[in-house]
């Protein structure tokens, strides 16, 4: 037998593992650990030189081994050769539960995080969810319970900012309904201070034509046209009290009217002039009634006041694109920047308890109501040089002149 004594030593030296040796198939001779091992092993082993390696069932016992077949020079034995560990399913079971208990632990600390994570983002979107229904309901009443940079805070820090601009909304249309009420009520206190002064219109107007007849018999004609201007624009301002337009023509007609009126009264401190483009059709537009007047009165009670003669009234109209500007000019004692911006101050921030300007600001708000934030007032003015008024107003073209032709 040719089976290297080197390598039989250091298997059974060198190794912590019991060794068995036999040959052929017959029973055992020889255990390093002085053990009786059953001759179960060599149902383990094979008549070719092939190697065993896994679990062999013991008397007593499972074990991890090792089974090694050799050949021998000069004969056809087999030299078998076993290294058994009794201690190997222990430690494996060892390992195994250590595992375990890892494995177990990572998952109830996984569990736990999922779980701790879920309750919170849960009870987040639950607050997000009842804070939109409480909005969609109409109460924008909330509280900022949201804190972070995640996108539910995002979500909630825009559902915010939504119902903050619905607030300003409602808050800015709840003030143009008590801004359009306030207006409503002051027309309405207008119509009843003008119906209420009204006396029978026909009798007004007959006992007028009368008094101009006499004043006719009489030769006196200043006294006659003043009675006729008078009639005309007392019929003009009573025939308005109840419309909301009329023609553009129409009222600058009524203009003409009450300037010759006041040219009567002050003669030479009052020339005026009606201006607009030859192209441009007066009769096709509409505008509210009465607008115009307020401005050229304030022209001539204070633009005017101080001039004794040669004062100027020139009222001139142009159109560009879908916009009118009635542009108002007298060349009377002009203002300084600061009466500019009182005047504005007063126009388009009026104080209640105060009557400067009045007449202006109704005519502001008059026009910001019908036609809208675009169109209004504008104010120009020098101090010895005069002020211009422009009313910027929309071209609304004249539809009952359209309908009469059709």
């Amino acid at each position: 037998m040719a089976v290297s004594n080197n390598h039989i030593r250091n298997r059974i030296g060198n190794s912590s593992l019991n060794t068995v040796l036999w040959l052929n198939k017959s029973g055992i001779y020889y255990c390093s650990q002085k053990k009786d091992t059953e001759p179960s092993l060599i149902k383990y082993t094979s008549d070719s030189e092939k190697n065993y390696l896994g679990e062999i069932t013991m008397a007593d016992q499972k074990v991890i081994g090792c089974i090694s077949s050799l050949s021998t020079t000069y004969s056809k034995d087999l030299f078998y050769m076993a290294s058994l560990d009794y201690d190997g399913y222990p430690h494996i079971q060892k390992i195994t539960h250590a595992h375990f208990m890892v494995l177990l632990l990572v998952l109830i600390t996984t569990s736990g995080f999922i779980y701790v994570y879920s309750h919170y983002f849960s009870k987040r979107i639950i607050t997000l969810r009842e804070t939109m229904h409480n909005a969609s309901q109409g109460n924008y009443h909330i509280a900022d319970t949201f804190h972070g940079r995640d996108e539910i805070s995002e979500a909630f820090a825009d559902l915010n900012v939504m119902i903050q601009n619905i607030l300003f909304k409602e808050a800015s249309v709840y003030e143009a309904q008590l801004q359009t009420k306030e207006l409503e009520n002051q027309q309405q206190r207008m119509e009843f201070k003008m119906l209420s002064s009204q006396i029978n219109p026909h009798f007004l107007y007959n006992t007028l034509e009368s008094i101009r007849m006499r004043a006719i018999k009489a030769g006196n004609r200043e006294v006659a046209t003043a009675i006729k201007m008078l009639g005309k624009s007392m019929r003009y301002i009573l025939e308005n009290t109840t419309t909301s337009f009329t023609t553009l023509a129409k009222e600058l007609d009524y203009i003409e009217t009450y300037l010759t009126i006041q040219k009567l009264r002050f003669h030479d401190k009052i020339n005026y002039s009606l201006k607009s483009n030859t192209e441009f059709d007066l009769d096709e537009y509409q505008i509210m009634p009465l607008l115009l007047q307020p401005i050229v009165e304030n022209a001539i009670l204070h633009g005017l006041e101080e001039m004794e003669q040669n004062g100027k009234i020139i009222i001139h109209i142009n159109q560009e694109e879908d916009i009118l500007y009635i542009h108002i000019f007298d060349n009377g004692c002009g203002m300084t920047p600061d009466e500019i911006q009182n005047m504005k101050n007063n126009i388009y921030h009026h104080p209640k308890e105060s009557s400067k300007s009045i007449g202006l600001y109704n005519i502001y708000q008059r026009i910001q109501l019908c036609y809208g934030k675009p169109f209004g007032l504008q104010i120009k003015s020098k101090k010895k040089c005069g002020t211009l008024i422009t009313l910027v107003i929309p071209a609304i073209e004249n539809r009952r002149k359209e309908l009469d032709e059709k």
